[in-house]
């Protein structure tokens, strides 16, 4: 839905900006965790060698949490 098609692509994004792209893309609101999947995503394309624990979706909730409003 996103048009991306592989791992090169992907690392060019930004994980937050796809999810709002998504959001406009079906017309709802998808649920933060998306967000946050997305982002981890672009994170693992960007470097291979990310390290465990931000392998993971629920670290970067973490990060979207403790982010300003």
């Amino acid at each position: 839905m996103l048009g991306i098609r592989n791992v090169d692509q992907l690392k060019k994004q930004d994980g937050r900006r796809l999810y709002t792209r998504l959001c406009e893309l079906t017309g709802t609101r998808q649920d933060p965790c998306v967000e946050d999947t997305l982002v981890c995503a672009v994170a693992q394309a960007r470097d291979p060698n990310l390290p465990a624990e931000q392998r993971l979706w629920w670290y970067w909730s973490r990060i979207r949490k403790a982010r300003p409003q």
